[in-house]
């Protein structure tokens, strides 16, 4: 049992216990905070429908606010210079479970309760990591009222999302940092305490690794593990502990850095864990000895793959967003597919954006949308799928056609559409099978276990999160 946490808080929600015990010997870190909140007037107060709670080692930027209409309420509210304690996060969770107002003056925010007046609780501990976007290594959701607390106020709040310029409330969501959801939540979340700086590198199978660690911190509790990004090697991971790095001190953080030689040329995980908890995570690999040749073709036109990357995992402005269809075939390419880009060819916008072969003859069929695709939208790729199903019909062994959606959003974005996909058979790749595919292009072509993990993957979804993507 922590000290200061209550047995009764314990025992309603062990989730929360379980996120205080895991972010106790972090705290010292932290001395900044983040409160960003999308709210709504109900009954003359400021009602959560999304609110999250971030504690940082380094400054957030300024607090942003829309010009407030009628009912709608949606900011941030930083804070400086904390002494976080055990007791005081527990102070703002026992207020969103007590139907109490935050510890928060500006703004005056509550959570609601489900119709049976109940929340619930949700502890992530260490989420995967993806190229490119590391993650807050702790958080816990504390859950209330559900999509029909929504609903009924949809309309109206539909009118206000158009006078302050938003279309819809996932991109207002977006704009302060929160991820989309039917369900009303307050989180709370803690920035990593190490992370793995942008300098380190691969040269070869000489591996210099350079680490931050916040001031604050026992540095006796901080491990740096490598091991082979390829599972099929099965090498023995590297496990480093404090006194074999070198340190130094610069800018509230103490730098340790340290380097060694490799057995052979691989594409590597390096991880830095503090007090048994993951906090930062990068992929490392010599471009010059990566095993897949197509990626490193890729690397003379595109350096680092950086434009690439950005396209297809957060196009912004209107030309990365134009650029995204465009980059799809060229991910698929580094994979080990033969693409064949249709819709970009004149007077044939109206055909698939993508025709692939897999490696043991399916034919698939891709549309490329950088937002949620309308019903619309939606019933033109399973139309299209259907005609070429009709067409190779004709085949004596007719081969196996899929429909595929690539679309840069989170899953939970989907959920409008998911019984839908399942209904027609139709594959989603959404930002996290992005990520993890731009990650597999580090590696040997192989466009047939890449295809068995997408179609596997898609069931695996629909039996753990149902149609509607919860449980």
């Amino acid at each position: 049992m922590l000290m200061g946490m209550s047995t009764n808080l314990s025992q309603q929600f062990p989730q929360v216990g379980a996120f205080l015990e895991a972010i106790e010997p972090m705290l010292p870190a932290y001395r900044y905070g983040l409160l960003s909140y999308v709210a709504v007037v109900h009954e003359g107060e400021a009602v959560i429908l999304r609110a999250g709670l971030r504690f940082s080692v380094d400054a957030p930027p300024l607090p942003r606010r829309i010009n407030q209409p009628l009912s709608l309420r949606a900011g941030q509210r930083r804070f400086d210079n904390l002494e976080l304690s055990i007791q005081s996060i527990e102070t703002w969770i026992r207020a969103a479970v007590s139907e109490h107002r935050l510890p928060s003056d500006d703004p005056l925010l509550k959570l609601l309760p489900e119709q049976s007046r109940r929340f619930s609780a949700y502890h992530e501990s260490n989420p995967q990591c993806h190229v490119g976007a590391p993650e807050d290594p702790e958080r816990v959701q504390i859950s209330g009222a559900g999509r029909e607390f929504i609903s009924t106020r949809h309309r109206v709040l539909e009118r206000e999302l158009n006078e302050v310029g938003f279309d819809t409330f996932n991109d207002l969501m977006r704009t302060f940092g929160l991820d989309p959801s039917e369900q009303t939540s307050f989180e709370i979340s803690v920035a990593p305490v190490a992370k793995i700086d942008s300098a380190s590198q691969l040269c070869g199978t000489q591996l210099q690794l350079v680490v931050h660690v916040a001031r604050g911190l026992e540095r006796e509790k901080l491990r740096i593990t490598v091991r082979d990004a390829d599972s099929s090697r099965a090498r023995i991971p590297r496990s480093f502990i404090s006194t074999e790095l070198d340190w130094t001190e610069r800018d509230g953080y103490w730098i340790g850095s340290f380097s060694f030689n490799l057995d052979a040329n691989a594409v590597v995980i390096c991880r830095a864990v503090y007090a048994g908890r993951i906090q930062h995570e990068v992929r490392l690999a010599d471009p010059h000895a990566l095993p897949n040749p197509r990626r490193m073709l890729m690397h003379v036109f595109d350096p680092g793959l950086m434009r690439i990357q950005k396209v297809l995992t957060n196009p912004i402005g209107k030309a990365e967003l134009g650029d995204f269809e465009p980059s799809v075939p060229l991910l698929f390419q580094m994979l080990g597919f033969p693409p064949a880009p249709i819709g970009r060819l004149s007077l044939m916008q109206g055909e698939p954006d993508i025709f692939l072969e897999g490696a043991d003859g399916e034919m698939l069929v891709v549309e490329c949308s950088t937002d949620v695709p309308s019903d619309d939208k939606f019933m033109k790729l399973v139309s299209r799928v259907e005609r070429a199903r009709e067409e190779l019909s004709r085949l004596a062994s007719p081969p196996i056609v899929l429909p595929v959606l690539v679309v840069p959003v989170l899953p939970a974005e989907l959920d409008p559409i998911r019984e839908k996909a399942s209904k027609y058979g139709v594959l989603i790749l959404s930002l996290p099978e992005i990520k993890t595919a731009m990650a597999r292009t580090e590696f040997a072509p192989d466009a047939r276990q890449v295809l068995r993990e997408w179609r596997t993957l898609s069931h695996t979804r629909v039996l753990m999160h149902g149609l509607d993507g919860r449980q």
